[in-house]
């Protein structure tokens, strides 16, 4: 059965359930999917990369720098990590050659409006 365990020794079956973190509201939710969305971009814009030893180091980098910062809580303050970061990829890949795509990461808000970042 999907989604149940068996207890070995007594048979009767309970239903696996997880504890969910605290959401903190809607703005957080919205947040953590431009967070996702931003770094999904990212991820495509490595994959560009012709060289795989380059690519390799750049995908690192990119998964440690949104690591490093996965403690912070308050909101602003990850808010303008966000918009640090995206910056930064900017740079990144105009140097690596994929301003073709027009560094296509972009800040969004909750009506999915592009910001200039």
């Amino acid at each position: 059965m999907r989604g149940y365990t068996t207890l070995a020794n007594t048979g009767r079956a309970f239903r696996k359930t997880r504890k969910l973190r605290d959401g903190g509201g809607l703005e957080e939710f919205l947040f953590r999917g431009q967070v996702m969305q931003v770094y999904r971009d990212m991820m495509r814009e490595v994959y560009l990369i012709k060289d795989s030893q380059v690519r390799n180091e750049v995908r690192r980098y990119v998964k440690d720098e949104y690591r490093s910062t996965s403690h912070v809580s308050d909101l602003e303050t990850r808010r303008s990590l966000l918009i640090g970061g995206i910056r930064n990829w900017r740079s990144v890949a105009n140097n690596l050659g994929l301003s073709r795509t027009g560094g296509g990461v972009a800040i969004r808000d909750g009506m999915d409006r592009d910001k200039n970042v």
